[in-house]
């Protein structure tokens, strides 16, 4: 099994894939990028690339291969909160991360709608509390 996390900057996603890796006792492999960050960052930065099929066929294979996508967010304030406690200056503001945040959610809702026949496969998680029970409950949700 393929577990490949995506989420907006300071949404928790190495955090969280860490502990659910920890709790599985590392036996799946687990990624905190997949395709699906690729087309997010072109619609972002607004970049005129034709990789967007490529992507979406790299979904397509992942999935027959028994793949999962998990979709990391959190409130907009934690997201802030985070961002200015680490220090990150290029997306601090509520603007910005809500910005990213729906792009995030509308990617991952187009790319579990074309693959609807793996719709289990896809999974959004909140990280805005204790981290603890979020992996928990992703663990749970994967089956692990």
């Amino acid at each position: 099994m393929m577990i490949f996390f995506s989420g907006p900057d300071c949404s928790g996603k190495d955090t969280v894939m860490h502990e659910v890796a920890h709790l599985s006792e590392y036996r799946y492999y687990m990624s905190p990028r997949s395709p699906i960050c690729n087309i997010v960052y072109d619609v972002i930065f607004d970049r005129n690339i034709d990789s967007f099929e490529s992507n979406m066929k790299t979904i397509g294979g992942l999935l027959s291969l028994e793949a999962y996508f998990v979709l990391v967010v959190a409130d907009i304030e934690v997201l802030v909160n985070r961002a200015i406690s680490r220090g990150e200056q290029h997306v601090i503001s509520e603007k910005d991360f809500e910005k990213h945040l729906r792009i995030y959610n509308d990617v991952f809702e187009m790319v579990s709608n074309t693959y609807i026949q793996y719709a289990d496969r896809f999974i959004v998680i909140d990280n805005s509390g204790d981290l603890g029970k979020t992996a928990k409950t992703l663990k749970e949700n994967l089956c692990l």
